[in-house]
C-alpha cells in the first residue's frame, strides 16, 4: 500500500480494504480522499473504500 505511517493510523481495516477513520482530522481526510482519487485515475480502482463493511 502507498500509505505512510502518518496515514495508516487513520485507516480502519474493513472487508474489501480500508476506510478512513471518521475521527481523523479534516486535513488528513482530505489528503486521503485526494490520494484515493489519483489512485483511481491511474489504476482504475479505488485504494480506499467509502463505506463501512466491517463484519459483526
Amino acid at each position: 500500500m502507498l500509505m505512510t505511517a502518518e496515514y495508516e493510523k487513520y485507516l480502519i481495516p474493513v472487508k474489501g480494504g480500508f476506510m478512513i477513520d471518521p475521527k481523523a482530522p479534516e486535513e488528513v481526510k482530505q489528503e486521503l480522499i485526494s490520494i484515493n482519487k489519483e489512485y483511481e485515475i491511474i489504476y482504475g480502482e479505488k485504494l480506499l473504500i467509502e463505506k463501512d463493511n466491517r463484519e459483526g
